[in-house]
């Protein structure tokens, strides 16, 4: 992290950001990739861990949301259908989800909206999709705080990380996702950050 860190303020990665933004972008994400592989494989499995964990993966759910509404209203705002174009934009949301290789393995040849979308939302094998996000998210703060230990703090927020799976559960099989896809993606946004900051009160009794 700390190397991360001072490297932004280094020359290369100065005139990366100037010249070469593709670029900059990159080592910043092999970066962050890197240490999550180094604590998830170096540090104690305890609560530690799982804390940190909980927080990377709210921060994800509420990411992929944001980058595939961001998408959605590119998309919706362009007023000719254009499947050519349609299907270049899709496949740089996959990019950048890190989604392209697994959606290809499950969806070979359906690069469209829908696909794309429901992929990143609600595949439950894809670590980075938000349902997988919000599941595992649930699993480490049941570590954390059990749900039958009353006594503890955590319940508001566990109770809504349940809420919010189950929702996502109902909505992975529902057909009308295309009509509701912006309501969606914004109750995914507004709820990751509102578990994120009952956490903060409960867990540690930060009162923005």
């Amino acid at each position: 992290i700390n190397e991360l860190h001072l490297w932004f303020d280094t020359a290369e990665a100065t005139a990366l950001y100037a010249g070469h933004r593709y670029d900059f972008y990159r080592h910043v994400q092999r970066a962050t990739q890197l240490i999550l592989g180094f604590t998830r494989s170096t540090m104690l499995h305890d609560a530690a861990l799982d804390l940190l964990w909980l927080g990377v993966l709210l921060e994800r759910a509420g990411q992929i949301a944001r980058t595939l509404d961001v998408h959605h209203h590119a998309l919706v705002g362009l007023t000719k259908p254009d499947p050519a174009r349609d299907a270049v934009v899709w496949i740089a949301v996959l990019r950048a989800c890190c989604a392209f290789e697994p959606f290809m393995k499950r969806r070979p040849g359906q690069v469209t909206g829908p696909a794309v979308a429901n992929f990143v939302l609600f595949e439950a094998d894809f670590p980075r999709a938000v349902r997988f996000a919000v599941r595992e998210a649930y699993g480490c703060l049941t570590r954390i705080r059990p749900p039958d230990a009353q006594g503890l703090p955590g319940g508001k927020s566990l109770e809504r990380l349940r809420v919010l799976g189950h929702w996502l559960d109902t909505m992975s099989t529902s057909s009308g996702l295309a009509n509701e896809l912006h309501a969606a993606l914004t109750h995914i946004v507004d709820e990751s950050t509102a578990i994120g900051v009952t956490l903060g009160r409960e867990l540690f009794g930060y009162a923005p």
